[in-house]
């Protein structure tokens, strides 16, 4: 059992793996972009480029490209061999929201009581940005699992975690850059659950997802 350890990880750590996983993500973050743009052409009333966007706008996309690949990047080290402990995912995706509240202010439905905010976001017809994130980041956690199986990763519900949580904030990056709503309420109900979700799906499947083939 040892030896096939030894020789699993020696598998991980070979640049072969390493070209095929940043390869594969360059792939999912090239077809994301592909598809916000086609989005946008397609109903430009709805989803478009924020004019005169503000700092504050420019530095929540930051802080998501960055989430994608420090997560995108601790999956990388998982899979060669590096244990992460089992708070990393929580606590990395739960500052990070914390962040983006900090980032957000004031709600822009700050005249509406919570209960009239709150409602005013559950309508579905402001929900095209919650069926993006949610079915880009499932695509791109089947594409990279794929990959991952092979390096025979044995920390199934981290890895699955970090997949959901990297593909889910490549996604909400490129909605954030077209999505003309820019309330707290709108962020967390369309934009975190969705991705909340997929870490949840992924976790209770990433045993099968991952299992080495």
């Amino acid at each position: 059992i040892q030896n096939l350890v030894s020789r699993i990880h020696e598998t991980t750590a070979s640049q072969f793996f390493g070209s095929y996983y940043w390869f594969t993500w360059l792939s999912s973050w090239s077809l994301m972009a592909v598809f916000t743009y086609l989005s946008a052409a397609a109903i430009p009333e709805s989803i478009h480029l924020p004019e005169n966007a503000s700092f504050g706008f420019w530095l929540e996309a930051l802080a998501w490209l960055a989430l994608s690949f420090v997560s995108a990047g601790n999956v990388y080290r998982a899979a060669k061999g590096t244990r992460l402990r089992g708070w990393t995912n929580l606590v990395l995706i739960s500052g990070f929201i914390i962040l983006l509240e900090a980032l957000k202010g004031s709600s822009s439905h700050e005249s509406l009581s919570f209960m009239e905010a709150l409602n005013h976001e559950l309508d579905f017809s402001r929900g095209p940005c919650g069926g993006f994130v949610f079915l880009a980041t499932f695509l791109s956690v089947g594409g990279v699992a794929q990959v991952l199986k092979r390096a025979a990763p044995t920390q199934f519900r981290q890895t699955g975690f970090g997949v959901a949580i990297a593909s889910g904030a490549q996604a909400t990056f490129f909605m954030h850059l077209v999505c003309t709503h820019e309330s707290s309420f709108h962020i967390f109900i369309w934009h975190i659950l969705p991705l909340l979700g997929l870490m949840g799906l992924t976790s209770l499947v990433a045993k099968k997802l991952f299992r080495w083939s």
